[in-house]
């Protein structure tokens, strides 16, 4: 009997996915999982980077109102553009307490053109609206500090010395240099309005005194970014308002060594 030849087996030519269907599937399930997920946190990430631009540019907006108010007399448009464009509460603690401070400086002014009391009245009610509102926020030490001393210095606009020096107590401690130079000010106008000039004008000339040779970081207050320079500007300008001295002229000299290249603080020293 003739053995029987082995045929040799014939090699599947069908394509990988097919020769092996359930394990091309997971790979592939896999594989569209990876990808829709980077695809989810690049998304994720874009919608971070886009939000951080929009905040970041609506900081600026806000910080910049400054220069609508200086040419708004009756305050109208600058209280308008904070109801219609900053009025959102998603937006940070940071900037929702300045958009209540700009509308606090907003009707600041309605206060000081007020035409009679009923006005003058309905007009210190938002002020002071305004002011709790942002006092309510989530602020950090720095912002809640400079809050204080706004407050502080329209209380005494209206001559309210005992909530002023309230306001000028709140924080306990200053936050940075400028803070403190600005609250040193303030309290030189109150001690001049409780009739104490003279230490007035001391505490004054201690602070410029002892000016850093370093000048710090500016810092926000009143619409505006301060620097050090220039709040011992505004000190200056009271002292020799009030009473300057012969004794006095150093200051000067130091104030213009402080800030070579500020043209403000040149000219005014």
């Amino acid at each position: 009997m003739a053995a029987t030849e082995l045929q040799p087996e014939t090699a599947d030519a069908r394509p990988w996915r097919k020769r092996h269907p359930v394990l091309s599937r997971a790979l592939l399930y896999v594989l569209g999982l990876g990808l829709a997920g980077l695809l989810y946190v690049r998304w994720q990430d874009r919608r971070a980077e886009d939000e951080a631009t929009r905040i970041h540019t609506i900081q600026l907006q806000v910080d910049g109102l400054g220069l609508v108010l200086a040419t708004d007399p009756e305050a109208d448009r600058l209280l308008s553009l904070l109801d219609e464009k900053y009025a959102g509460t998603d937006l940070p603690a940071v900037t929702q307490g300045r958009v209540q401070r700009w509308r606090a400086a907003g009707w600041r002014r309605k206060y000081e053109i007020a035409a009679d009391d009923a006005a003058r009245d309905a007009a210190r009610a938002r002020v002071d609206a305004a002011f709790e509102a942002a006092a309510a926020l989530d602020l950090p030490p720095t912002e809640r500090t400079a809050l204080a001393l706004e407050r502080a210095e329209t209380l005494l606009a209206r001559l309210d010395l005992k909530e002023a020096r309230h306001q000028l107590g709140v924080a306990g401690v200053w936050q940075d240099p400028v803070q403190g130079l600005m609250a040193t000010m303030l309290d030189a106008q109150a001690l001049r309005l409780e009739g104490q000039p003279e230490a007035a004008l001391e505490a004054l000339r201690k602070a410029l005194a002892g000016l850093p040779a370093t000048p710090p970081t500016p810092s926000y207050l009143g619409g505006r970014a301060w620097t050090v320079a220039q709040v011992a500007v505004e000190m200056l300008g009271f002292l020799t308002r009030e009473g300057a001295q012969a004794a006095d002229a150093p200051l000067w000299s130091r104030l213009r060594g402080l800030a070579p290249d500020d043209f403000e603080v040149q000219s005014a020293a």
